[in-house]
């Protein structure tokens, strides 16, 4: 978000005075890691970055993780000592919301090896927000599939369900959702904590959309798996009808592709 990126102007620049312009009224800061657990409001949260800036005399680097509508986003934030003293680093994820008028809503902090907690935190509040016209079936398969309850899961697809995997190495065509949910259940027994996260909407129109997914977890070997794709969804009568995959590099196929099915 651009406005994350005035804060650190403002911040380094040693104006933290002026960052108390930039919040709404109702600006909410917590820092949920486990050594902090810190709630407060425009006051705490001044106080900690004027630590960090002015007495500390670190600087931030940040690495944007994942937006959800125009007001969210998830972003990798990491705080380090000015160089040559290296005293200290701190890094955590942070999800950040602004208001209507694009002022500083929410600030929440979460600890570097609680990426989900994160990116749940950011889902849950695109959902209170209305998500975008994103049907109540399909708000409730994606939360069921992150806890492998195939059964709850199940109610968000349509009977003639159908997905199109278009990837090099995909599923191919799989009709109806028996077909699908044995393959996420045989993807359940290899990747035991798999999940799959937005990282951000590439188009959205009237009964569909097409987005950016990231799928990870940790195999049974012990293996690191992550992978990236585009995902077009297709809805009617407020659950899932359709699920198309396409490679990174097919976003625009996917664009075309939902123009076509919508149209």
């Amino acid at each position: 978000m651009r406005l994350l990126f005035r804060i650190h102007e403002i911040g380094s620049s040693g104006r933290i005075d002026d960052l108390r312009s930039v919040v709404a009224d109702e600006f909410r800061f917590e820092d949920r890691k486990k050594a902090a657990l810190v709630v407060g409001g425009v006051e705490k949260w001044v106080r900690a970055l004027d630590f960090l800036w002015n007495e500390a005399g670190a600087r931030a680097r940040t690495q944007p993780i994942a937006t959800a509508g125009d007001r969210l986003a998830l972003d990798r934030c990491w705080w380090r000592e000015a160089p040559g003293e290296g005293r200290f680093e701190i890094e955590n994820y942070r999800v950040t919301e602004v208001d209507a008028a694009g002022k500083l809503r929410t600030i929440l902090l979460f600890d570097a090896d609680d990426r989900v907690a994160a990116g749940e935190e950011l889902f849950e509040r695109y959902v209170a927000s209305g998500a975008e016209g994103m049907p109540l079936g399909a708000i409730e398969f994606l939360r069921a599939w992150n806890e492998h309850d195939l059964v709850r899961s199940r109610r968000g697809l349509c009977d003639d369900f159908v997905l199109h995997d278009h990837r090099l190495a995909g599923m191919g065509r799989l009709a109806g959702p028996g077909a699908y949910f044995a393959s996420v259940a045989a993807l359940y027994q290899l990747v035991p904590d798999v999940r799959i996260d937005c990282l951000y909407h590439v188009a959205i129109a009237n009964g569909g959309r097409v987005s950016v997914m990231r799928t990870s977890g940790v195999n049974t070997e012990g293996g690191e798996v992550e992978s990236f794709f585009v995902l077009l969804a297709l809805y009617r009568e407020e659950k899932v009808s359709r699920f198309e995959m396409f490679e990174m590099k097919h976003i625009d196929e996917a664009v075309a592709r939902l123009e076509e099915l919508c149209s």
